[in-house]
């Protein structure tokens, strides 16, 4: 589902105003299959880390969850779980200061996270100790309106990331495949075997796909990892023209300088010296 602009700046409004407020963080480990029909006096946020399921409102049709989907539950919303165990929960209780924004007075899905540090906040939040500071509970509310921003912006752009082409696909596979062995490819035509189309197919596909050729996709990934190892070891410029897949020293320099616009020991030193001032 996707938020409207009134929507979306409805929000922006909200929280440029407003902070969440934290009450408290459960984690539950268990083996039940089932849990009955209750509510909360406040929100509820529950990040099914191990195991999915199906809840059930009084109101709405039934709601599959995967393992590592979020789902939030507003105020007073009577609803039950059918769970398939081992589960595994991350729980965290909280109250809106004000009328909560329109897309928190209803159930709320976020598909599994693909943001670690995102779920790690998560988990950290529902593991709060009870006994707390005015100054700690005041950065827990903080720290729960921004993991609420977030989620609202997943859960109000696209889910689903739309299908790839066939060509696209091919292309990202030539990609993958340049960027993880640079240093030792010896012919293009090893990518356009990785990626199963035609070498002359591929190159149309891959300059279509991103805007540079595959032999400029190929120079510029040696180059910046040419310039990491200029930065950041004392290798002699034979070594580095030799990791990064270039033929010779010579041949690395011409197409560096092309590149740069210097050579590789002038970058060198202009980085060296920056390090010491």
């Amino acid at each position: 589902m996707a938020f409207s602009k009134k929507i979306e700046q409805d929000l922006f409004r909200f929280f440029s105003r407003h902070r969440l407020r934290f009450k408290m963080g459960v984690r539950l480990q268990q083996n039940i299959t089932h849990c009955a029909f209750h509510s909360h006096g406040g929100f509820e946020l529950v990040c099914h880390i191990r195991g999915g399921g199906t809840t059930t409102t009084r109101h709405a049709a039934p709601l599959e969850y995967k393992e590592g989907s979020v789902v939030i539950y507003p105020p007073g919303m009577v609803h039950n779980q059918t769970m398939h165990p081992p589960i595994e929960d991350a729980c965290v209780i909280f109250s809106c200061p004000a009328p909560a924004p329109q897309p928190l007075r209803k159930l709320l899905h976020i598909p599994p996270l693909q943001d670690a540090a995102l779920k790690e906040e998560i988990l950290r939040l529902s593991q709060v100790k009870m006994r707390l500071t005015d100054a700690e509970r005041l950065a827990l509310d903080y720290r729960l309106t921004a993991v609420m921003i977030q989620f609202l912006q997943t859960a109000g752009g696209d889910q689903q990331a739309p299908a790839r082409s066939a060509a696209e696909i091919a292309a990202q596979k030539a990609r993958n495949h340049i960027e993880n062995h640079f240093g030792r490819i010896q012919s293009l035509a090893e990518a356009s075997a990785q990626a199963g189309i035609s070498h002359h197919y591929l190159r149309h596909v891959f300059k279509s796909v991103y805007g540079i050729s595959l032999v400029d996709w190929l120079t510029r990934t040696r180059i910046e990892r040419a310039k990491e190892l200029l930065t950041h070891s004392g290798l002699p410029l034979k070594s580095v023209a030799s990791l990064c897949g270039f033929k010779n020293e010579r041949y690395f320099s011409t197409r560096f300088r092309k590149s740069t616009g210097t050579s590789p020991g002038a970058f060198r030193s202009t980085h060296e010296a920056r390090r010491l001032t």
